[in-house]
């Protein structure tokens, strides 16, 4: 048996282990890892429905409450946590800028670096930069969730193993358009069954996404 082979048995096998706990915190645990390690690992696909549905259907049990009032024009960008470099930062800096309306940053790692930068870009939108301190997975989805829905549009920048927008938006209860940027086309990701749309880097993946 080849390495590839191996790889998609033990896959299997995390799969089965996560969708038969009963535990729902140590079923989230499963899932960050079971993500983390497709993220990392070729495992000849590029997302994981199995894994998307059964996160979707955990964000059914957490999620209770959504805010049904938005502010028009308001755009919220989410991201697992920014930098001074890299890509995708800048991203959402140039994207404020080369906008006429209101945009606000989510960050949901609480020790994440605010760039300078895009801190005065986010103020001169005449938005917000809002760190998501809440520390249990849960407590962080039910967080962004309810902060998230009070927006007219949300886009996510997320990386591409962070579970927490399938946890935070896999309910149907929530009513906000979602827009997933796809940073990361070259890896495994997830987040891709909650988006309404995705936003391509390349022609070479849109196909893929569609399918």
């Amino acid at each position: 048996m080849d390495i590839k082979q191996s790889l998609l048995r033990l896959v299997n096998s995390l799969h089965a282990v996560a969708s038969n706990e009963k535990d729902i915190v140590q079923q989230i645990h499963l899932y960050e890892f079971l993500s983390s390690f497709l993220c990392h690992n070729y495992s000849k696909t590029f997302s994981s429905p199995e894994l998307e549905q059964n996160l979707t259907a955990v964000s059914e049990q957490i999620i209770s409450e959504v805010s049904s009032e938005f502010e028009e024009n308001h755009i919220l960008h989410v991201m697992t946590e920014a930098y001074f470099v890299g890509g995708h930062t800048r991203v959402v800096d140039n994207w404020i800028k080369g906008d006429g309306r209101r945009h606000s940053v989510f960050i949901n790692n609480p020790s994440s670096q605010i760039p300078d930068f895009l801190a005065k870009t986010v103020q001169i939108s005449k938005g917000r930069v809002i760190i998501n301190e809440k520390l249990d997975m849960i407590d962080k989805a039910r967080y962004l969730c309810q902060e998230a829905s009070k927006y007219k549009y949300v886009v996510l920048h997320h990386h591409p193993d962070d579970i927490l927008p399938l946890l935070a938006f896999g309910t149907k209860k929530f009513p906000r358009p979602i827009f997933l940027y796809n940073h990361a086309d070259h890896v495994w990701g997830c987040g891709y069954t909650i988006a309404d749309y995705i936003l391509e880097l390349s022609n070479h993946h849109i196909d893929f996404s569609c399918k």
